[in-house]
């Protein structure tokens, strides 16, 4: 069964039927969950993190701060292999973004990293493009 929830911003799907995850019954209440925006990443100037610089991040992060869930913004280029990554380094819950749906790229990335997700947060900051605030950044 799915459920859908309505975010500040955007939509959140949370997968529970045939993605290979388990959502644990209160994963929103039971994992210290952290937003992550890679290190080494502009997508003003389409510089994008290595899978590499990723993983170090994610490793950081979970030492570190004690993550356990990981929310992100965007799917676009590696960042497509966040989940994968995060499950890899064993983080329990991964809410994957998708900045702009009319992205092919992003909805590739994200259908295609369904077997790691818990989660997708869409449209995180508008669902409305160009977005109405000015934001350079568009595909």
């Amino acid at each position: 069964m799915k459920r859908v929830g309505v975010t500040l911003v955007g939509l959140l799907f949370v997968a529970s039927v045939g993605t290979g995850c388990i959502v644990p019954r209160n994963l929103f209440e039971t994992l210290k969950w952290c937003a992550y925006a890679p290190t080494n990443f502009n997508p003003e100037r389409g510089i994008y993190p290595s899978e590499a610089s990723i993983r170090e991040d994610l490793r950081v992060a979970k030492i570190n701060q004690g993550c356990e869930g990981v929310i992100f913004y965007g799917s676009d280029n590696t960042l497509g292999q966040i989940p994968r990554i995060a499950r890899e380094l064993g983080y329990a819950g991964v809410i994957m973004g998708v900045w702009n749906p009319k992205s092919e790229e992003e909805m590739r990335n994200a259908i295609a990293a369904v077997r790691y997700v818990n989660g997708y947060s869409v449209g995180n900051e508008g669902l409305t493009f160009p977005y109405p605030f000015g934001l350079a950044y568009s595909k």
